[in-house]
């Protein structure tokens, strides 16, 4: 299984169409005119089936993230956000020279128990040389990632929110980000008049940190296991940094300051993910008028 899965690809990090995505051999016919014969397709694994992707199409590539078990890159480690429209199959399909192979789920893919820390809702298991569709029950944007050493996989709705001590429900609980439209182009989040305290918050998706798909894989220095990020952060070294753009996959904290906020989340097919965060008015001075202060304790005269 893993060496027919990770077969002739010796890097699938990110597929980039250095030297032109698509070209066409020829042949000649009987009369010498110069016919098209099968399209050349760059190395790579592409997600085939959503609307949102047709062919081999660059923006179904998939490439490569962080094992969030030491905050990485790993190579063989590789994802892909795509709108999927509910009943809707697809496969992943890997290229390696003339070679197709078209991969779908095992028998052991499907729901699974949430882990800790986990997102709700995860289909998780091996892949397999198949053309059994992996498929989802709801229109939404999914998060696609597989291992090729492993062979496991995962699919995980993305719904996106806050959370953190400037937010309203602190590091306890997600303040979602108003839900789009589906469309199998482009999607945004976004949540206008969000009071932000002067303290620390990330992005995450559907309340969770992280996703589990294998706990064997041996990293030396007794950690082990793959793991991948379901939350955004700031690069750098230092928590805290103001957001400027930044969307690592479990980044640092930003930081912001207090005041009401418009921020928005955005999927675009080809682009992934860009957001922004705007702070709209500070917030409103509080009216001490109607309060009352008096003191207490054994060194006031009567205690009282």
């Amino acid at each position: 299984m893993k060496d027919l899965l990770f077969k002739s690809m010796k890097t699938v990090a990110i597929v980039a169409a250095i030297f032109g995505l698509f070209t066409l051999q020829s042949c000649k016919d009987d009369e010498g005119e110069v016919t098209p014969t099968e399209e050349a397709v760059e190395d790579g694994f592409y997600i085939q089936g959503p609307s949102s992707f047709s062919g081999f199409d660059l923006k179904g590539t998939m490439s490569a993230t962080r094992n969030e078990v030491l905050q990485e890159d790993r190579s063989t480690l590789l994802e892909v956000f795509a709108a999927v429209t509910a009943g809707e199959g697809f496969n992943i399909i890997q290229v390696a020279g003339a070679e197709r192979t078209t991969w779908g789920p095992s028998a052991d893919f499907g729901l699974s128990a949430t882990g800790q820390d986990e997102p709700a809702g995860v289909q998780r298991g091996m892949i397999t040389a198949t053309t059994d569709k992996f498929t989802v029950s709801e229109d939404g944007l999914y998060h696609v990632v597989i291992d090729t050493e492993t062979g496991t996989g995962a699919i995980v709705k993305v719904d996106w929110g806050i959370i953190g001590a400037a937010t309203p429900g602190g590091w306890s609980a997600d303040t979602k980000l108003g839900a789009p439209n589906f469309d199998v182009n482009s999607m945004t989040w976004k949540t206008e008049g969000l009071t932000m305290s002067n303290d620390q918050w990330k992005f995450r998706y559907s309340n969770g940190w992280k996703v589990e798909i294998d706990s064997t894989v041996d990293l030396e220095d007794g950690k082990k296991g793959v793991k991948f990020n379901t939350n955004f952060g700031n690069s750098g070294e230092n928590d805290g940094d103001p957001f400027t753009g930044d969307l690592v996959p479990g980044g640092k904290n930003y930081g912001t300051g207090s005041g009401i906020y418009t921020i928005e989340m955005t999927w675009t097919a080809g682009s992934g993910h860009s957001a922004t965060v705007t702070k709209t008015a500070d917030l409103p001075a509080r009216d001490y008028s109607a309060e009352s202060l008096g003191l207490i304790g054994p060194g006031i005269k009567d205690g009282n």
